[in-house]
């Protein structure tokens, strides 16, 4: 059995998913019941299944409403379908609001995110530019030491061989 160690992972990045993790939750908590509601029925509605069940019901209303007049009986919808085009238009509407409302809601929510993701970027590039400029101070405060003691070096010298 051979144990893995996970790559650390630095602590800003650790604190920025913290953070981020937090946002969502309350981003989610904070939400009204009505849009807690419309961004379920979106994602139910943005589903395979349901592209399916809408082509099934279409082809089915059209289908039912060309073969009732062959069985002498009327047609609900007859030929060119207008209540099953009111029906489809008003829920393109519905949706088409619900999408945007959704979108809306996500879009607060990915502007927030990026604001933390901005906030946190500038905090470790400050505190990487200090670092530097702490290690530039040091290294020239250390050259500086060198040449000083080996100028001294050398003065002491020339005083011993004279």
């Amino acid at each position: 059995m051979t144990t893995e160690k996970t790559p650390s992972v630095p602590h800003h990045v650790e604190e920025t998913v913290a953070t981020i993790a937090a946002l969502h939750a309350a981003h989610y908590r904070e939400a009204r019941a009505l849009q807690k509601a419309v961004s379920r029925a979106t994602s139910g509605v943005a589903q395979p299944a349901t592209l399916i069940l809408i082509t099934v019901a279409i082809a089915g209303w059209v289908t039912l409403n060309l073969i009732l007049p062959e069985f002498g009986r009327a047609a609900l919808d007859p030929f060119p379908f207008p209540l099953l085009a009111a029906v489809v238009s008003t829920v393109s509407l519905y949706l088409a609001e619900m999408i945007l409302i959704t979108q809306r809601h996500d879009d607060e929510l990915a502007t927030r995110r990026e604001q933390i993701t901005l906030e946190r970027h500038r905090h470790v590039a400050t505190r990487e530019r200090e670092r530097t400029i702490r290690g530039t101070d040091f290294h020239a405060a250390a050259t500086t030491s060198r040449h000083v003691l080996i100028a001294a070096a050398r003065s002491e010298l020339v005083a011993w061989r004279s």
